[in-house]
Order: structure tokens, then C-alpha cells, then sequence
């Protein structure tokens, strides 16, 4: 059984390790245990996990919880593409009380344990990450932990339910959650908030200082971050699959909002392999 040593990929002074795996019918280290813990977030394609009980699917947007007594290999079967966190043991192990993850998450004794996040999970797990991903001391390895604790313990809503919301206001974001209208536009968000555009345009503006374009356009260059991450699309297809027109105005957008191009940000993101 061969033993990964946190020695071996880390200087002496690094207690955080970062990397983007790519995998095309390829395969990490064959079954294997290291000294350290780890997660690995399921970016994008296919493949399977085995472990001594068998070998399992990897599902997209999971993350895997594994302890260094964990005997595993992963094999990708088509483009598999998963971040991969490390943390030296010591300051791992430091943390993990104050971080107060939920039980079945780096379980002693227990298989390895996966969760589904969701959308805005992913893109607040990818955002702590590219954070500290250059700066891999001990303190941002701990920071690191205790801030993915957080992101694992809420569902976060896109847009923050506020006391001074009308009902219907409140009645309508629900229904917005489960339709599309990031693609469909401002018709469809009307006809959900169940009041004229007028109506809908001054709650927008008193409830969340912005109008229903703006509120749309910030959900979409969102969803575009998450795409940017997580997904090998072109610029084009996710301007294209976010509901936007023109690229150009999706760049307008996307740089009013972020500071910098699509592209620029996907770079950003990727030099977290490093």
C-alpha cells in the first residue's frame, strides 16, 4: 500500500496544499493513504472512487471528507475535473475542533463521507479557496477550515429575505428558486412577483436599492462565475446559457460587477493549480 508523505509535496513551512486535477482516462496514485487530510471537490465529468468496500461514482459539485487512514484511488473515466484541498495533520487537527464540521464529515473510524453542495456553495468554496490558494501558512490552512466549516453549515439564498419585504415580495422569491429566470428575464419575474412592473420596479428599488434589471444581471453574472469555475464552456455559451443576448453587454456586465473580464477571472480561478 503505498503512503503519500506530506514531506514529499510540501515544503517544510506550507501546511495547505492546492490543486486543480485534471484527469482524461487517467488515474491519480493507485489505492493509497497519506499522513494528512484532505477533501476533493467534484468540479466537472465522470468517474469512480475506490476504496477496499468497492468503487463508487463520483457525483459533480460533491466533496469528499478523507482522513489519512483512508485507502483510496480515483479514476477518471470522462474529462474528470476536481479541486483538491490537503492539510498538514498537525494544524488540521488543531482546528477541527473550533471549525465544528457535522459529524460524518472526517469521521475517525467511518468510511469517507461525501455532500452535494449547492450552486452558491460552490462558488463561496472556490472564492476561499482562490484566497489563499498562494498563501499556504498555517494560519490561512486554519482559516481555510474554518471558513469551508461555515459555507457547509448554511444554504445560502442569492437574495436575502428582509423584514421590511411585503409579503408578496417574500411569496415570489420562493417561486423564483424553482423557475429559470435567469433565462427567461424580467417577464417571467413579474409574472412571479404577481404585481405590475411598476409595482415590482418600486418594491426592487425600496426592499433592495436596485432595480429588476439590475437584481437580474447581478444573478446572472453569479451564475456565469460558477460556469466560469467549474465548467470548460466557452465565454460565449455561458453568456449565451446566463440569459444574455450580446457578449458584449455580457462583458459590460460582468466587468461592472467583478472588476474584470470573464476571462481574466477564469484565469484568476485556474492559478489556484499552482
Amino acid at each position: 500500500m503505498k503512503t503519500i508523505w506530506w514531506r514529499h509535496i510540501c515544503n517544510k513551512d506550507e501546511h495547505l496544499h492546492v490543486a486543480t486535477i485534471e484527469l482524461k482516462r487517467m488515474h491519480t496514485p493507485a489505492m493509497h493513504r497519506h499522513d494528512f487530510y484532505e477533501c476533493f471537490l467534484i468540479l466537472e465529468g465522470n468517474g469512480k472512487q475506490s476504496t477496499p468496500s468497492g468503487d463508487t461514482d463520483l457525483q459533480r459539485h460533491s466533496l469528499y471528507f478523507v482522513r489519512p487512514e483512508h485507502e483510496h484511488a480515483i479514476n477518471g473515466q470522462r474529462n474528470l475535473v476536481f479541486l483538491n484541498l490537503a492539510f498538514e495533520r498537525l494544524t488540521f487537527e488543531a482546528a477541527l475542533a473550533l471549525a465544528g464540521f457535522a459529524p460524518k464529515n472526517w469521521q475517525p473510524h467511518a468510511p469517507i463521507h461525501s455532500e452535494i453542495l449547492d450552486e452558491n456553495q460552490v462558488k463561496e468554496f472556490l472564492n476561499l479557496v482562490a484566497t489563499v490558494a498562494n498563501q499556504r501558512d498555517q494560519s490561512n490552512a486554519a482559516w481555510l477550515l474554518l471558513s469551508i466549516s461555515r459555507v457547509l453549515s448554511q444554504k445560502q439564498a442569492s437574495t436575502p429575505i428582509l423584514p421590511s419585504m411585503p409579503d408578496w415580495m417574500v411569496d415570489g422569491f420562493s417561486k423564483v428558486a424553482d423557475r429559470d429566470v435567469i433565462t427567461e428575464g424580467l417577464p417571467l419575474l413579474n409574472q412571479l412577483m404577481g404585481r405590475s412592473r411598476e409595482h415590482v420596479a418600486r418594491s426592487f428599488q425600496n426592499n433592495l436599492g436596485m432595480t429588476p434589471t439590475e437584481w437580474l444581471n447581478k444573478e446572472r453574472i453569479q451564475r456565469a462565475c460558477l460556469l466560469l469555475a467549474t465548467t470548460r464552456l466557452s465565454v460565449l455559451e455561458i453568456a449565451l446559457d446566463c440569459g444574455f443576448e450580446s457578449t458584449s453587454y455580457f462583458h459590460k456586465c460582468f466587468r461592472e460587477l467583478k472588476q474584470t473580464t470573464p476571462r481574466q477571472y477564469r484565469k484568476d480561478l485556474m492559478s489556484i493549480q499552482k
